[in-house]
């Protein structure tokens, strides 16, 4: 469903002509600035799948994978993560807080990005990417408990984007529209508390 995002420089038009250029992504900028947003109306006007996990906390890379359980019948089958349905089906694998990645998670994603190859280890499946899968590193650069993206990393990330709060103009109407009230005093006493915090 629609966002209701506000482009602020472009984006979109870098979006696309990096996915159509099969480029990955990188994008950083402060929370709540709109990058998840931004990917999110892309992927709505476009029809691209977008397929997100956070990096943060104790994921690892055999949670991207997937993983065992049983069906109805007691059988054991492998359920997709979500590395792997972004994969398979094609679609932007949306990695946010990347940052917090764990150096296994990166180093996977290196492999994909370089070789088009995911190797599912649980069940042996070696699958080719579909031609419309694409890595999108999300992040908010400076935040304690983080680890720097070191330059092998960065370099499998071909398209750049960055994000910034929004003009308070824009940002009194943002607030218009996503909330559905239409009380201008109200979304300007917002934008003025928001900015003074």
């Amino acid at each position: 469903s629609p966002t209701g995002y506000q482009i602020q420089n472009s984006e979109f038009e870098v979006m696309s002509f990096a996915f159509q250029l099969g480029h990955n992504m990188m994008t950083a900028g402060p929370t709540g600035c709109g990058k998840t947003m931004a990917f999110k109306e892309f992927c709505y006007q476009t029809g691209i799948p977008l397929v997100r996990a956070n990096m943060r906390g104790d994921i690892e890379w055999a949670d991207l994978l997937g993983y065992n359980t049983t069906n109805d019948q007691n059988e054991l089958i492998f359920v997709d993560g979500p590395l792997t349905v972004a994969a398979r089906y094609g679609g932007l694998f949306y990695a946010d807080e990347f940052n917090y990645a764990k150096s296994d998670i990166t180093g996977g994603l290196n492999m994909v990005m370089d070789s088009g190859i995911l190797n599912v280890e649980p069940t042996g499946e070696v699958i080719t990417v579909h031609p419309d899968f694409r890595v999108i590193g999300s992040y908010n650069p400076g935040y304690a408990g983080t680890r720097a993206i070191n330059a092998a990393t960065r370099r499998r990330f071909e398209a750049n984007i960055n994000f910034d709060y929004l003009s308070a103009d824009l940002e009194i109407n943002v607030i218009q529209a996503q909330s559905g009230v239409q009380n201008h005093d109200a979304a300007v006493g917002l934008v003025r508390f928001a900015n003074a915090v």
